[in-house]
């Protein structure tokens, strides 16, 4: 699942996010929180019923941010494709609305 969660973090890098020093006693178990358009990100990794879950989280508050209390926003199947999670990226930095039927 790690690696999962690299690859989301990879994308949110690629289009333009950065890593910050917020929320560092928790990095470890929860992930760098990423600063992108004055909001603040976190990809993180969730089990249910059996199957593995990536999830995007967003706040717009930094002193929210620097608790690590984010808001999901978006949860996609661990093994949805490199093209959905970029997509779900896109999405959630505002680079390409929502569709009308979300998720699909």
């Amino acid at each position: 699942m790690n690696e999962k969660r690299e690859a989301l973090e990879a994308l949110f890098r690629r289009f333009g996010a950065v890593p910050t020093e917020l929320n560092p006693e928790n990095r470890e178990f929860y992930g760098v929180i990423y600063a992108y358009g004055g909001a603040y990100y976190r990809a993180g990794t969730a089990a249910f019923d059996g199957r593995d879950f990536l999830g995007i989280s967003c706040i717009d508050k930094q002193k929210f941010a620097a608790l690590g209390l984010l808001e999901d926003i978006d949860v996609l199947p661990a093994d949805c494709s490199e093209e959905r999670l970029e997509k779900a990226v896109r999405y959630a930095f505002g680079l390409e609305p929502y569709p009308e039927r979300y998720p699909e």
